[in-house]
């Protein structure tokens, strides 16, 4: 395979040397995509990615699975069958022990869709006011869902999650994050999750965490994979000549994720 061509999970095409690879972040959420979207250039900088911004026409799906890898896996599908590109999409929710897991899958819905974040935060800390702060635990749990174009036609999926644990604030605290990260407090920092700086945030939170795991299977080499135009192999060309590096990223069907 010649390496100034680009081969996508699995199907092929010439592209200029300089050109880079694109892959959508199914998402219209300015702050989320922009976290996405941090986390990911600075990994794979030789991949470019863009937002359903870019693209006007592209409405999110209704959320309609009942986990978040379900409803991750529709905006997922939904991106790529829009764009034609690679597509990336998180859910995410707050799951607060005291609350049996509530709000959880409905975070972004609590209190009602129109209801800012401000009010669904004051909501809550109103209904927690008389728990004691060693029953207030939490946490953070976000679901990644990688869509693609797989060898025979159909959409391939991959899937990952992972959590945040911490605990509701007695009240709000920081100026950065969004959602409930001025509420959401981590013990072991003192701080909450919007005292943090984004790089801290990134390291430790659940978004930070799920991207990590989907970034790991994307450079995982399998022992034993075959660099043939249909082994699954991704390889994109570092944007600058000079360097003469290439990235090598390996996407496997869901099945190659439980060889370990």
């Amino acid at each position: 395979m010649h390496h100034d061509e680009l081969v996508v999970l699995g199907y092929g095409r010439k592209r200029n040397r300089q050109s880079k690879m694109k892959i959508i972040i199914a998402t219209h959420n300015l702050k989320k995509a922009g976290e996405m979207n941090t986390i990911l250039s600075k990994r794979f900088p030789a991949i470019e990615f863009k937002t359903l911004a870019d693209f006007p026409d592209s409405a999110e799906p209704e959320e309609t699975g009942t986990t978040y890898s379900e409803n991750a896996r529709i905006k997922a599908i939904s991106a790529f069958q829009a764009t034609g590109l690679v597509s990336t999409a998180d859910d995410a929710g707050l799951e607060i022990d005291a609350f049996g897991g509530e709000p959880g899958l409905y975070s972004k819905r609590f209190g009602g869709e129109e209801t800012t974040f401000p009010e669904k935060i004051a909501m809550i800390l109103d209904r927690m006011k008389a728990v004691q702060e060693s029953e207030r635990s939490a946490r953070f749990r976000c679901a990644v869902c990688i869509a693609w174009k797989g060898k025979t036609g159909a959409i391939d999926t991959a899937n990952f999650e992972s959590t945040c644990e911490g605990r509701i604030a007695f009240e709000p605290s920081g100026n950065g994050g969004f959602g409930y990260d001025p509420i959401f407090y981590l013990p072991e920092l003192n701080w909450t999750m919007a005292d943090l700086t984004p790089e801290q945030k990134h390291s430790i939170s659940h978004r930070g965490k799920v991207l990590k795991q989907a970034g790991d299977w994307l450079e995982a080499t399998p022992k034993g994979a075959k660099r043939t135009r249909y082994s699954g192999w991704l390889w994109a060309r570092c944007p600058w000549p000079k360097a003469r590096r290439r990235v090598a990223v390996a996407i496997l069907a869901p099945r190659k994720l439980q060889d370990g």
